[in-house]
């Protein structure tokens, strides 16, 4: 089978990474795997090592600032660049589809229609991996219309939820049953394996990887952290990786909750598995995960994850088995269940593990891409009957 993916960008990134992964699986399975770019990316040198074909068609997203999208006058001005764009874009993947006997354009993301208009140009299958909330993950929506979003949402095959905290988010959308939720996957090294014996020292190591991004948490990390050290006295050591470009900002609260010498910055790291190894906690603080494949990471590395009880969070965390959620967006119900692991209240060694074999068998590439393709077989099953 021969498969198209498009993607809204071409840097890396989570979804990318993603594509990537369920890409190489489906090769290792014997599909013709093809890759659709908006612009030259980092990406590219990924999928030529890879050994994926893929081809640059300088398509725009269908989305905007919400800001933007309020004036009408700006929202009518974009709507028609990014018609006119894709109206064209389209034509060129499908001849592209056409010509390499494409079988199934697969959208990676919510960003971008170009895929599914190109699919319905050429007459073959799509499918739409939605995993983005737009709004509250990138502050950015669907320039279009509401009747014009479903339009293009009824015309896809298959619409394919990474969570059921996005299927709540797009289910308005959806005009008809169309839609199935298939968790994402990562690829798990055979050698990977955890030290569920590690104990936690003098000092509590608190991990998070949203730098100082607000809608990952961090002013919420940085009063957690306060609470644990004013309140309950446990002395706290909190490494913050990511994007942490806007620590200044955040200055005068950390101040405020005493908590100047806990928090260590360590920016942008590539090897996240050896954090998750030295840490005791990996905190998830996000209130609105669309899943949250670093949690899946941190369980497979081997550090006790403590989530907020909301979005996809919930939904790969089973309270007090394979980690803790507190009570959605609580300070205080977070710091209460930290210091209850601190003061020994739960068999740690017993949760790492049950954690490591829970993500391993349930969040896993192969598994994922079992399931898509079933999908992909289903799809084309019900065309070949219509």
């Amino acid at each position: 089978m021969k498969v198209l993916f498009v993607t809204h960008y071409s840097q890396n990134g989570g979804a990318n990474n993603e594509l990537l992964w369920l890409a190489s699986e489906l090769k290792k399975r014997g599909y013709n795997v093809y890759v659709a770019l908006p612009k030259s990316g980092a990406f590219e040198e990924r999928l030529k090592a890879a050994g994926i074909q893929y081809q640059i068609f300088g398509y725009r997203r269908w989305i905007t600032t919400i800001p933007q999208k309020k004036n009408p006058i700006s929202r009518i001005w974009e709507e028609i660049r990014i018609y006119a764009n894709n109206r064209n874009k389209a034509n060129e993947i499908a001849s592209y589809a056409k010509e390499n006997g494409i079988e199934i354009i697969h959208t990676n993301d919510s960003l971008t229609v170009v895929g599914c208009k190109a699919a319905s140009i050429a007459g073959i299958a799509h499918v739409w991996h939605l995993r983005e909330f737009l709004e509250e993950d990138y502050s950015r929506t669907i320039v279009f219309s509401e009747r014009y979003i479903q339009k293009w949402f009824a015309k896809s095959d298959r619409i394919i939820c990474i969570s059921d905290a996005i299927k709540a988010k797009y289910q308005s959308r959806f005009v008809r049953d169309n839609w199935c939720k298939i968790y994402d996957g990562i690829i798990i090294p055979q050698c990977h394996w955890i030290n569920s014996k590690k104990q936690i020292g003098d000092t509590m190591r608190l991990l998070f990887l949203g730098g100082t991004n607000e809608g990952k948490g961090f002013s919420d990390l940085i009063k957690i952290t306060g609470v644990l050290k004013k309140r309950y006295g446990i002395p706290v050591q909190v490494s913050v990786a990511g994007n942490c470009s806007r620590k200044g900002e955040y200055k005068r609260i950390i101040q405020e909750c005493g908590v100047e010498d806990s928090f260590v910055f360590l920016g942008f790291v590539t090897d996240v598995n050896k954090l998750f190894q030295q840490t005791d906690i990996f905190l998830m603080l996000s209130r609105l995960e669309a899943f949250g494949l670093v949690t899946v990471e941190a369980m497979l590395g081997g550090a006790v994850v403590v989530g907020n009880n909301c979005g996809g969070t919930k939904e790969i965390i089973r309270h007090g088995s394979t980690g803790f959620l507190y009570e959605e967006a609580n300070i205080d119900s977070a710091a209460e269940l930290i210091k209850k692991i601190w003061d020994g209240e739960f068999d740690l060694d017993r949760i790492r593990q049950q954690a490591f074999e829970y993500a391993k068998s349930n969040f896993c590439i192969e598994k994922t891409a079992e399931c898509i393709e079933q999908e992909y077989k289903n799809i084309l099953s019900e065309r070949a009957s219509s």
